[in-house]
């Protein structure tokens, strides 16, 4: 079992380089450094703008299902 953390530890710190970049960071300069607050800041700006645009399409999804009329499929005969 212990041989198997080790490798996913090993596998987690080549997955993840932004956060072990951000994790040694803090350990470097503290979690009170300017550093780390403008990049907390940066990351919920990130979140939100996310955020942003799935409140944009969930809109537009409302929007197309009360006022759009389904269409139904046609039969063209073929010669």
């Amino acid at each position: 079992m212990d041989k198997i953390f080790k490798m996913q530890r090993r596998f987690a710190k080549y997955a993840r380089p932004v956060g072990t970049f951000f994790r040694d960071v803090e350990r470097t300069f503290g979690k009170k450094s300017s550093f780390i607050d403008h990049m907390t800041q940066s990351r919920i700006e990130v979140l939100k703008g996310i955020r942003s645009l799935v409140d944009d399409r969930v809109n537009s999804l409302e929007k197309g299902l009360s006022g759009k009329v389904i269409k139904k499929a046609t039969k063209i005969k073929v010669d």
